[in-house]
């Protein structure tokens, strides 16, 4: 196919006005032809409307703090990971907290188990700001430039300041031009949160906030101010970090950086290393060169239409936060990425590694979408600290293996919080589906050998310790079952049945586990994985037919995790598009979550939804629930609110808290619309609205295979599909039937 930019038709400004939330309608947002620069005419007061530029660990949002403009700036590797007194008594195991929770002592759990989530320690940190001395009123406009990775400010006497994240290394750029360039640049200084300040503690209005930098007892930070150097380095036991900006030489430009370190020197000597690259103008030059081929690279790599002017929208800024955020060989993406909200606290949710769904989400995209570096991002992460886990899992459960806490720093040790979530026995079994994916997706036989099946051996070695036979009962069983946030985490939360979440996992597991085995030739391993297979029940229904949260409890109210239909998606155990069963199980799921409605929904809810829509072939229901995403969660930058901005009483949870993994299943949503795979079975736009045209170029399916399509007016009109070797797929679409393509390694098939 042509390997060009291209736009679908309908695709039009008109469109994103017809379809944008009404706030965006209001600012006048407006953007380029091929919608990859976004323009405002004024600049974001809130924190889901500024403009955010990263480079993986290093990030930055301009925006209006208040009344002042400023460079708020991050960096997601900078934390405090002190230790957890309560995590050393010898009570912290599994043992006693089932103990506890059958003799009902809630308190003790909440001491042991949940409450060191909630204290100042063991956490991500926040950075502070670059303070520009301007104000919101002198700005004339804004513009976010998705595909230069890059975001600009002009003010009203035509002033300009250009910010990117150097995209090979840890430096940011601010530059200057126009009337008052030199005087803002001289007067440009970092401020430091409030560490090492004292007086009585403010006062904390919700769970959600973790108080202020002072809380966490550091010295106030040490300056590194000197020869037009701005910045400060702070931290305790061995966690600092610097924080430096300093002029370039021979350039109307700010660079700066932040940088970890064992000690205060180290930290310092680290940022004033890491500057090297933009000391002068002409260094300066060659890094915005690299900065520009790195962006130009990163989206010539996929390209995708809907037809629908929002889908796209939403697409493209997702692919935005996504390649922004995720390198390999970095930390992988925390809740906020490297945007931590710079509102004076402390990160809410301490900024963690949430894995009962927000790191799952957050790299649901990369798969499909096309981004090993962005895969690699976060299976490198587990594959780093699986000795971490496995020390854990060995000292908690006391059983050999590997299972992950629900809520993780970022080495992956525990952090505490609501306990049927954050001990949960799957956590592990739901990681290991990127490990997975990965393999089939980007990965090789080396890969399969040395990383992917090791992993899944050790997350099934756990699985089997922990599953046990009941006296006069059938089958295996777990000590406990949990639904992640069903219940919340109270007595009820653990069930004495399978949850259908569990089940799903542990289903997936040892399948998994079998077919790897099966794949390297370890047949041994493989009949002993796939044994367990039979022991296990099957998935409980509710009287409508559809998924129950365990056996005899069906889901009876609104609630924001899909977590009973895991199996549906994203695990996809079950296929609706071949198996009536599926289909009709999925179908009466669906309806039931509608029939209670989206009351105590949160905004990575309708994102979800729009995948299981997907899933189902209702192409115009997953549009439905993408609009609905982003007219109430969405900023207009594009983060993912959890709660409902839209004033409209969407759901009961108003407010702008943001998290990444939202808009990333928004962006999964719509690449699950026009591309679905499975191991030997490629299915061409299996869920657009009827009628639709639309396009994709570079998608990826199931066993590595590049896929590109058209579709005009609801049929496929045209298709290239590329393995790296051979195999046999069956391929579908709208107006094709299925039928088997042979594809030769390294030769494209064309459907003309």
């Amino acid at each position: 196919m042509e390997r060009r930019r291209f736009l679908v038709a309908g695709a039009s400004m008109a469109a994103l006005a017809a379809l944008a939330p009404d706030r965006l309608r209001a600012a006048q947002a407006s953007s380029s032809p091929d919608g990859f620069v976004l323009r405002w005419p004024d600049i974001g007061r809130d924190w889901t409307d500024g403009l955010p530029v990263a480079n993986g660990p290093l990030g930055a949002m301009m925006w209006a703090r208040g009344d002042d403009v400023v460079v708020s700036i991050d960096r997601n590797d900078a934390w405090d990971l002190r230790p957890v007194p309560e995590f050393e008594e010898p009570g912290f195991t599994y043992a006693n907290l089932v103990a506890l929770r059958a003799a009902g002592d809630t308190a003790e759990i909440a001491r042991l188990f949940e409450k060191p989530f909630h204290t100042p320690g063991r956490g991500k940190l926040p950075i502070g700001r670059i303070a520009l001395g301007l104000k919101a009123d002198e700005v004339a406009g804004t513009t976010l430039d998705l595909g230069a990775g890059t975001a600009m400010l002009s003010l009203k006497d035509g002033t300009t300041l250009t910010l990117f994240l150097a995209a090979d290394g840890p430096v940011g750029v601010l530059r200057a031009a126009g009337p008052r360039a030199a005087a803002i640049l001289a007067g440009a200084r970092i401020e430091a949160p409030p560490f090492g300040e004292r007086g009585d503690p403010p006062a904390k209005p919700n769970a959600l906030d973790y108080g202020g930098a002072a809380e966490l007892g550091y010295p106030r930070p040490r300056s590194l101010a000197g020869e037009g150097a701005s910045g400060y380095v702070t931290g305790a036991a061995n966690d600092f970090f610097a924080a430096l900006a300093r002029p370039v030489e021979g350039a109307a430009a700010l660079a700066w950086t932040v940088v970890p370190g064992d000690s205060l020197d180290a930290a310092a000597a680290g940022a004033r290393a890491a500057l090297a690259p933009a000391r002068d103008a002409k260094a300066l030059a060659g890094l915005e060169r690299r900065h520009r081929r790195w962006w130009n690279a990163y989206w010539s790599r996929v390209r995708l239409g809907t037809g629908d002017a929002a889908l796209d929208r939403r697409w493209r800024l997702s692919t935005y936060h996504m390649g922004a955020a995720a390198r390999a060989g970095e930390a992988p993406i925390p809740l906020q990425a490297p945007w931590t909200w710079d509102n004076g606290k402390l990160p809410a949710w301490k900024g963690d590694y949430h894995h009962d769904l927000n790191t799952q989400m957050t790299y649901w995209p990369v798969y499909a979408g096309n981004r090993p570096e962005q895969s690699a991002n976060f299976v490198d992460w587990l594959w780093a600290t699986r000795d971490e886990c496995r020390d854990w899992t060995r000292r908690f459960f006391g059983v050999e293996g590997l299972n992950v806490p629900g809520s993780a720093d970022i080495l992956n040790r525990p952090l505490g919080g609501w306990a049927p979530n954050s001990y949960a026995l799957t956590t592990g079994a739901w990681l290991l589906h990127h490990v997975d994916l990965h393999e089939r997706y980007f990965g090789d036989r080396a890969y399969l050998e040395t990383r992917a099946y090791p992993y899944a051996a050790e997350v099934v070695r756990f699985l089997g310790a922990m599953l046990r036979e009941r006296p006069g009962r059938q089958g295996l069983f777990l000590p406990l079952s949990t639904s992640p946030e069903i219940n919340d985490n109270r007595r009820e939360a653990w069930f004495e049945e399978w949850t259908n979440f569990d089940l799903a996992l542990v289903r997936y597991a040892f399948g998994t586990a079998a077919r790897m085995a099966d794949a390297l030739g370890r047949t041994a391993d493989a009949e002993r994985h796939r044994a367990v297979l039979p022991r296990l029940p099957e998935f409980a229904l509710d009287a409508d037919g559809g998924f129950a949260i365990a056996a005899g409890t069906p889901l009876t109210a609104s609630h924001r995790h899909f977590s009973h239909l895991l199996a549906f998606y994203p695990l996809r155990l079950l296929d609706p598009a071949t198996d009536p069963a599926a289909l009709r199980a999925l179908d009466a799921s669906l309806a039931r979550l509608e029939r209670l409605g989206t009351k105590m929904w949160m905004g990575y809810s309708f994102a979800w939804l729009a995948s299981l829509y997907a899933m189902a072939g209702r192409g115009a229901d997953a549009v439905r629930a993408m609009r609905t995403f982003e007219e109430g969660f969405s900023g207009r930058n594009g983060f993912h609110t959890n709660g409902d901005r839209s004033g409209k009483g969407i759901t009961a949870f108003p407010g702008s808290l943001f998290t990444l993994e939202g808009g990333n299943a928004a962006a999964a949503a719509v690449q699950d619309m026009l591309l679905q795979s499975r191991p030997g079975v490629v299915r061409l736009f299996p869920a657009m609205p009827a009628g639709a045209t639309a396009r994709f170029e570079h998608l990826r399916a199931d066993g590595g295979i590049d896929v590109s399509a058209r579709l005009e007016h609801g049929r496929v009109v045209g298709a290239e599909l590329l393995a790296a070797r051979p195999t046999t797929v069956t391929l579908g679409g709208p107006g094709l039937d299925p039928r088997p393509v042979r594809l030769a390694a390294g030769r494209a098939w064309r459907l003309a």
